[in-house]
């Protein structure tokens, strides 16, 4: 489709927009040493992508299917794949659960906030589309540039993860513009590009921050350009 009917442009949020600072490997070590654990940090890296496969097959095996406390299951489980040896299980994953929920702990992407300046200024629509929880709200509430957001498409509210097809028309819906004319800007393969256009919409896999900045230029370009429409 020509870039000059993107209507509307959503972002993923996490490996995106927005980025864990430190790691989440050093942010899971450091904890985890605090409660006890002699875990290297080669380790609990080695863990993690364990952890984060073992919830991704779980959540696949229901279908997708979400909600809040389906999500603090997931990150307990995550915790305690990779921090199995803390003297007090439930206190390091509290620790680390509010630790990613502080806005202080996340940076973003750099120039994203001229990009989202261009974008609105073009007259889209922005909006986020995420498998992060309930706390991606108070995060992204320590960065005034993701004021232009209007819409927020959060699994844990709407129900349904990434790349559950309901997730996808849960954010159709939200937006009210066709499918066709939505653009998701993300990190995955399979849930910011292969899903979204199963489930009728556009998709763009982005690698590094400065792809974000090629994309604002795209569709300046492009809506400099007329538009041919062809009536039949």
């Amino acid at each position: 489709m020509p870039l000059q009917q993107v209507r509307a442009v959503f972002f993923d949020a996490v490996g995106t927009i927005l980025h864990p600072a430190p790691g989440v490997a050093e942010a899971y070590w450091t904890t985890g040493m605090r409660f006890g654990s002699r875990l290297s940090l080669q380790e609990v890296r080695a863990r993690i992508k364990t952890a984060f496969a073992l919830q991704e097959d779980r959540f696949a095996g229901e279908g997708h299917r979400t909600n809040e406390e389906a999500e603090e299951v997931r990150w307990r489980g995550v915790v305690a794949e990779c921090l199995p040896d803390v003297a007090d299980p439930e206190g390091c994953f509290r620790q680390l659960h509010a630790h990613f929920g502080d806005p202080g702990n996340w940076v973003l992407s750099p120039g994203l906030e001229g990009v989202l300046e261009t974008l609105d200024g073009l007259g889209l629509v922005l909006g986020v589309a995420s498998n992060f929880d309930e706390r991606l709200r108070s995060v992204s509430a320590g960065f005034p540039c993701l004021s232009r957001v209007r819409h927020w498409v959060i699994s844990s509210e709407v129900g349904w993860r990434k790349p559950a097809g309901r997730f996808y028309d849960h954010l159709v819906a939200e937006v009210g513009l066709p499918a066709k004319s939505i653009l998701l800007v993300g990190d995955d393969p399979i849930n910011d590009l292969e899903a979204p256009v199963r489930a009728g919409l556009q998709g763009l896999l982005v690698r590094g921050p400065e792809c974000l900045s090629g994309l604002a230029d795209q569709l300046s370009r492009a809506a400099r350009k007329p538009v041919r429409e062809t009536v039949g």
